[in-house]
């Protein structure tokens, strides 16, 4: 058996398969190719009515006497033509695992309840509830854990280096003040730009933690810390009029901006490279 694929944007979205007599694998592929909404949606059925449901519908999705149900914002019960695990592969990140049968959305969530018996139940807001299993609570417990942990980490960072923003603001009005540009500075202005140039240095600082947080991938950590700087170093600057409100000038506040950040980016992944070359060669002469 072959398998094709034509992938072109232009044209509608059909399926057609070339078989020699329809079999239960036929059944299936046709299913699911009439099943299939989208992305982010499934049908469901109840009481003999169709429904498509959303991601953001569903609270969760369990297995309720070997067949898979989808419970949705009203607590009401959608059978579903998929197995959990083909489910589970579906659905986005904000959904997490409570039980071997259930896959609940974490947003959906109301509150965990803890029973006599030393169980842990979850209770979402439609009412619905379910039991967690120790092991998933203990992998729900490492997640709110981490992000504990990057709160704190941001804050510390924050706090270490935010004392640099006035150090730079000082160092700017020096030059400022040298050249002319500027002679005197109204006490307003002033406590003002050092209550801003202190934010900005302790989010420029925080956000360094995001590289802390082990399911993001480099790349992604890189493209959130660049983001938030330039917002927050935008944000500041047209503040305290450091930059004029036009748009040429903002453009080109952004365009220098991402490219110092690449540039930094380029030397730190250069410098990298260099040293895990020098590592391999050390493993070869050994």
């Amino acid at each position: 058996m072959k398998f094709e694929l034509n992938v072109n944007p232009d044209i509608d979205e059909a399926v057609r398969a070339d078989v020699h007599r329809r079999s239960d694998f036929t059944e299936r592929l046709e299913q699911l190719v009439m099943e299939y909404n989208g992305d982010d949606s499934i049908t469901a059925y109840a009481d003999g009515e169709i429904k498509v449901l959303s991601f953001s519908e569903l609270e969760c999705v369990t297995v309720i006497d070997g067949k898979t149900y989808a419970i949705d914002l009203h607590g009401k019960q959608y059978k579903i033509r998929y197995r959990l695990y083909e489910v589970a592969e579906l659905l986005p990140s904000s959904f997490i695992k409570i039980n071997k049968s259930t896959i609940a959305n974490k947003k959906r969530i109301e509150r965990f309840s803890a029973a006599f018996n030393g169980s842990v139940n979850v209770i979402f807001k439609s009412g619905y509830t379910d039991y967690v299993s120790r092991r998933c609570f203990a992998e729900i417990k490492k997640g709110v854990e981490k992000m504990k942990q990057f709160i704190k980490e941001f804050l510390h960072r924050g706090a270490l280096f935010c004392g640099l923003g006035p150090v730079i603001m000082a160092i700017v009005y020096i030059f400022l003040s040298a050249s002319g540009v500027v002679e005197t500075v109204a006490v307003s202005t002033l406590i003002r730009e050092i209550f801003t140039s202190t934010l900005m240095a302790f989010i420029a600082a925080g956000i360094s933690a995001v590289y802390t947080v082990d399911r993001l991938a480099l790349p992604v950590a890189g493209l959130i810390q660049g983001s938030v700087l330039l917002l927050d170093y935008l944000l500041i600057y047209l503040l305290n009029g450091w930059l004029k409100p036009e748009p040429q000038i903002i453009v080109l506040f952004i365009v220098i901006f991402i490219a110092v950040f690449a540039a930094i980016w380029f030397i730190i992944y250069k410098v990298t490279q260099r040293q895990i070359s020098r590592l391999n060669k050390e493993i070869i002469n050994n």
